[in-house]
């Protein structure tokens, strides 16, 4: 578990050939961060291996600052690209 702040925390986890993320906002600049901490080194195991699925699920609230959805996705999306190049 990731602890963000008092408000929330994020898991990870791999299964078979699954990346499971639960996440529980409000997501900041600090959650992206810790996302991406968590997610780099997992994604790297998987992708190694050849291909591989990745379910997210958040609870309690989406809110987010208008800018930290648009920058996670993006950070993420370079990131499996990176690895899977």
């Amino acid at each position: 578990m990731i602890p963000h702040a008092s408000r929330g925390h994020i898991t990870a986890h791999i299964a078979d050939r699954v990346l499971f993320f639960e996440s529980t906002g409000p997501f900041d600049g600090e959650i992206v961060e810790a996302v991406i901490r968590a997610y780099r080194p997992l994604l790297q195991r998987l992708a190694d291996g050849g291909p591989f699925a990745h379910v997210s699920t958040f609870h309690r609230s989406m809110l987010a600052t208008p800018d930290e959805p648009p920058r996670l996705f993006r950070r993420l999306f370079s990131l499996s690209h990176a690895a899977l190049a």
